[in-house]
């Protein structure tokens, strides 16, 4: 069978995915703010940004499978239909002939 585009981007979901989630438990288990050195407020900014960034990608993954699906869909939809116009006139010939 073949795999679509839009399926093999789900091993790399899956991995941005995964990365986002591990980032967002380290995210949990930060001390208050208030109680935080300077050092510890710059890394726990770090790691929001880079807990953004994994979620962002994540987003624009899951877009990108979707707009393959449909992209798929449509071309699956119009080869499916322009057999039926390129055989249509074989049938009705194939019926004249009778």
């Amino acid at each position: 069978m073949k795999t679509t585009k839009a399926a093999a981007l789900r091993p790399l979901l899956a991995d941005v995915q995964c990365e986002l989630n591990l980032r967002l438990a380290n995210l949990e288990s930060a001390g208050r703010p208030g109680a935080e050195s300077t050092g510890e407020l710059e890394k726990l900014g770090d790691s929001l940004t880079m807990a953004a960034q994994a979620a962002k990608t994540a987003a624009a993954l899951r877009r990108r499978m979707h707009e393959l699906v449909i992209m798929e869909n449509l071309e699956r939809r119009h080869h499916q239909e322009a057999r039926v116009v390129r055989e249509a006139p074989i049938a009705a010939a194939r019926h004249d002939a009778r």
